[in-house]
């Protein structure tokens, strides 16, 4: 076969196509009204919201452990008291207060503890661990500082480092369930 007579059959089985599809798409029911019925969706996601607390600033004076409480909410649109994902991380490699403004460069570190409180639930929380059912999330709109974090600091712990400011920066990340 030729070029020539090739792109003549080519052309024609692609008009023939063409004219097909079109006459699938020809409207033949033409009235003087006609309605259609269209359906329409929209998916929302499992989320969640926390709110930041207020900075912990606790003073160790030299008797007695040291605790501290602040208060936030995590909130979801998955209704009252769903569950959810919770994970701390931070600036050290643990929750440990450092002391960035001794020269010295042994007893700078002091050990924490945090529990989270909502309710009735009173869970002690791993560095990095990802705790599930984390209860204590409200709707959206609804939130009212409904958890409590609340850092501890043993009193040998406190008496075993220099003086000076210690600091410790934590990353609170929560996930739906």
């Amino acid at each position: 076969m030729n070029t020539t007579f090739k792109m003549t059959l080519l052309g024609a089985v692609l008009t023939i196509a063409s004219a097909t599809s079109f006459a699938a798409d020809t409207l033949t029911d033409l009235a003087t009204t006609k309605s259609e019925t269209v359906t329409v969706k929209m998916t929302v996601p499992k989320m969640v919201n926390i709110t930041k607390p207020n900075d912990i600033t606790m003073a160790f004076d030299g008797q007695n452990a040291v605790t501290k409480s602040e208060n936030f909410c995590i909130a979801s649109n998955m209704g009252a008291d769903a569950p959810v994902k919770l994970t701390l991380t931070g600036d050290n490699s643990g929750f440990n207060l450092t002391n960035t403004d001794s020269t010295k460069n042994d007893h700078n570190v002091v050990p924490f503890t945090v529990t989270y409180i909502a309710g009735d639930q009173n869970q002690v929380l791993t560095y990095g661990q990802e705790h599930a059912n984390i209860k204590g999330a409200q709707w959206l709109n609804e939130c009212n500082n409904n958890s409590t974090l609340k850092v501890d600091v043993a009193k040998d712990d406190a008496l075993n480092v220099y003086f000076g400011e210690y600091t410790a920066t934590l990353t609170m990340t929560v996930a739906a369930e």
